[in-house]
């Protein structure tokens, strides 16, 4: 039976029309589906017509809160006619027990005070309804000026003359009890609980913001007078895309505290005095929210809070913002004085905040949620896959190799990645590729992952100073240096491969390698095969990127150089010609040089620095043992494993052409722990480049690698390449364009035309550095 017809108007008693109710619920506890018993029909309806009419529905009852436990849906668009229960007639109701749920939360004090007017108006409303215990009753169909800015009623029970619980209509006798007024927002979002994500890879955050809010929870119930209080706001602090706000709506929901969300941008205004105004409206709602009852708590999230309260000491903020920011500081100072208010805010630029708003007793707890590790990518992707249809594959195994691949990456770009993969085989799927089906075994799913990936950078590094690597490169398509790779193996690719491997034996991590050696001898090119067997984050920078005409915005492009580095971490950070980045401090007009060699140094120094900030442990001590304490501890001491850098995967990889120019301070262990002489390639090492480079291009049997060698003496790894490029053009100039192969006197052209690049005086320079002095 489709429920489309409208019954005619003269049958209709109610607002509702006929009032047919059969609804699913759904909810994380229920493995089934549950069909409540609510059904109401008009026996004047005719029967073979009924009218679906959602104004009031049941839901599932949350035991403790009295208030909707799941969100509701309809099951389908039809209902079988044995479905259908006519009721023989409207009863009328003895006594009724609600909760009414106002659209403003600024409406709640008003109703409270005006508690016998609103029974008035609550009763004349639901004279228009049929009504059953636990339904929920919407007012959308009445007009405006008729709801009063009520959204809805939740009914908990009602009962007849005969005291049973069945439908029912309110009449002019019946007794109304409302039990609370709250609010819409707090409504929705007990209906939405259920639908939350779960977050993954951040238990230890979770945890401690949970013990905060239980914390409060406890110390609100607890009749309590000592001046000790349980911490009450927190900055949440972290790159963009990491979790921050989703971190705070799972807290919320697991907390079952009302979430007021306020956005920072939304918040300010070029309108004097609007901000200020904005802001005291948001906290007022904020207590009225905190204030519902003895266990109700109101998590106020102040998203992107370095737009509301920016340092007042900065040139580039207006006298509006500083008194914006003054009147942010004055509410957190009287927000502490609201039980059950806890505040977060969160923010991706902490530098940019007002020192004052970071002291104790306004946002004193500072949590800081990092680019995730690999075993936390491992738990993200875990999560993300359950959602995808992958059938017959190991999903451990697949999320193992999609987080080995994807250094750097937050859980907005994992999700990302996943839903590339999935348009894409949505994609397929619809053009009829038979490689589509779920069941494909994990070889073609790592490989659409790798694709994936290949297209997407971390969002940490879209943007701001030095080149991400985005090609991948082999140590293999390097030819020669042989000893250097495996120097550069053991001292950069296993500490970050083999960690714990280092920790056991209880070996440092490297924080430097200093590359020196002839121009064009592949010292860039080895440091990107590296990054790229390590699966770790490559930066690159030159002093081109660095300075500046504007005195200290170099220092600062250092210090934001280190920050991307640490937050991308593992990354290897290249710093190309360092001798012309800081020189040495004995020149004379060293200058700008000087600065940026301090800040650099500062920043090597600093590589171990945690980025998580303090760890805060919040303990509850006897809070609902009569009060003798009731005091929140907070500890910053962290266990011995713990005391490592966060950022302990930042290795720092400078080559040069001239070491003699670069400050001693930088070549003592602790900064550049390896000094590695990068020669000239010798006889062997030329053979191998001409092989390696000539992989793609070719060639006529008649190639003698052997007399070319011979010729290159005092060719660079770039000359080499340089003349394979060339012999290629001169088999075209020379043979026309349909030549199919290049031949050995097309490389013997070549040479005629080029010459060394370096010299014997160099390459004697050089060997003479390297000697212990």
């Amino acid at each position: 039976m489709q429920l489309t017809v409208v019954p005619h108007e003269e049958t209709v008693f109610t607002i509702q029309k006929s009032c047919l109710s059969q609804w699913t619920v759904f909810g994380e506890k229920n493995s089934e589906n549950e069909f409540r018993d609510g059904r109401f029909a008009l026996r004047e309806v005719h029967p073979s017509f009924v009218y679906l009419d959602s104004s009031v529905i049941h839901f599932k009852n949350d035991k403790i809160n009295t208030m909707p436990q799941f969100s509701l849906s309809i099951s389908d668009g039809f209902v079988h006619d044995n479905k259908i229960h006519i009721l023989p007639q409207i009863v009328p109701l003895k006594k009724i027990s609600l909760t009414v749920i106002v659209e403003n939360i600024t409406d709640i004090p008003r109703w409270r005070n005006e508690g016998e007017k609103l029974k008035i108006l609550v009763s004349e409303i639901l004279k228009l309804y049929v009504v059953t215990k636990d339904s929920v009753v919407y007012l959308r169909n009445l007009k405006d000026r008729l709801r009063h800015g009520i959204f809805g009623l939740v009914v908990h029970s009602c009962f007849n003359p005969s005291n049973e619980l069945v439908p029912g209509q309110v009449t002019s006798q019946s007794e109304v009890s409302i039990v609370r007024v709250t609010s819409k927002l707090r409504f929705e979002q007990c209906l939405s609980r259920g639908s939350v994500p779960k977050l993954g890879g951040v238990e230890e955050q979770i945890a401690l913001l949970k013990d905060v809010v239980e914390a409060n929870v406890n110390y609100k119930s607890t009749v309590n007078s000592s001046s000790l209080r349980p911490t009450r706001q927190i900055l949440l602090t972290g790159p963009p895309g990491c979790g921050k706000t989703s971190l705070v709506k799972q807290i919320a929901s697991e907390c079952e505290a009302t979430l007021l969300t306020v956005l920072g941008p939304e918040a300010t205004s070029s309108k004097p005095g609007a901000s200020e105004e904005t802001l005291r409206k948001i906290f007022y709602e904020a207590a009225i929210l905190a204030e519902e009852d003895e266990r109700c708590m109101c998590i106020l999230l102040l998203d992107e809070i370095d737009s509301m309260c920016p340092r007042r000491d900065s040139s580039k903020n207006s006298t509006h913002s500083v008194r914006a920011t003054v009147q942010l500081l004055s509410l957190l100072d009287q927000a502490n004085d609201t039980p059950g208010l806890v505040i977060i805010a969160t923010t991706n630029k902490a530098n940019n905040l007002d020192q004052s708003v970071r002291r104790p007793g306004r946002l004193e707890t500072e949590v800081f949620l990092n680019v995730p590790t690999q075993p936390q990518r491992e738990h993200i992707i875990g999560v993300l896959l359950e959602g995808m249809e992958i059938i017959n594959t190991d999903i451990a195994s697949l999320a193992k190799y999609v987080a080995a691949i994807t250094p750097g990456y937050v859980g907005a770009d994992l999700a990302l990645v996943c839903q590339e993969v999935a348009l894409e085989h949505y994609r397929r799927n619809v053009s009829g590729d038979p490689a589509t089906e779920p069941e494909l075994p994990l070889k073609l799913w790592s490989s659409a992952f790798k694709q994936a990936v290949s297209k997407i950078k971390p969002s940490a590094l879209r943007s701001g100073l030095g080149v991400v690597l985005t090609t991948p490169t082999s140590m293999d398509s390097i030819g020669g240096l042989q000893s250097i790779k495996n120097e550069l193996r053991v001292a950069i690719e296993w500490p970050l491969t083999h960690p714990d491997a280092f920790a056991r034996m209880g070996l440092p991590h490297p924080k430097g390698v200093l590359l020196y050696g002839p121009p064009g001898c592949a010292k860039t090119s080895i440091v990107k095969a590296l990054a790229s067997a390590t699966n770790t984050t490559f930066l690159s920078v030159s002093a081109a990127d660095l300075f500046s005409p504007y005195v200290g915005e170099a220092e600062r492009a250092v210090a934001e150089l280190f920050h991307r580095a640490r937050t991308g971490a593992p990354t290897i950070l290249f710093v190309d010609e360092l001798d012309a980045m800081v020189g040495s401090r004995g020149d004379k007009e060293a200058g700008a040089q000087e600065r940026v060699l301090s800040a650099f140094l500062t920043e090597m120094d600093g590589i171990g620095i945690r980025l998580e900030g303090l760890k805060f442990d919040v303990e509850e001590k006897s809070l609902l043992e009569g009060g003798n304490d009731d005091s929140i501890s907070l500890s910053n001491e962290t266990s011995p494993q713990k005391k490592t850098s966060s950022s302990v995967g930042v290795i720092v990889i400078a080559a040069t052409n001239r070491p003699d120019m670069i400050d001693s301070a930088l070549l003592r262990p602790g900064r550049f722990d390896k000094l590695m002489y990068v020669p000239a390639p010798d006889v062997k090492g030329r053979l191998e480049i001409l092989r390696s480079v000539t992989t793609n291009m070719p060639l006529d049997d008649c190639i003698d690698f052997a007399d070319l060698v011979e010729n290159t003496h005092l060719f660079s790894g770039a000359d080499l390449s340089n003349l394979c490029k060339e012999a290629a053009l001169c088999a075209l100039s020379q043979d026309g364009m349909g030549i199919t192969k290049v031949k050995h006197h097309h490389f013997l052209s070549a040479l005629k035309g080029m010459r060394a690049s370096l010299t014997e005086a160099q390459v004697s320079w050089y060997e003479e550095f390297r000697k212990p002095s």
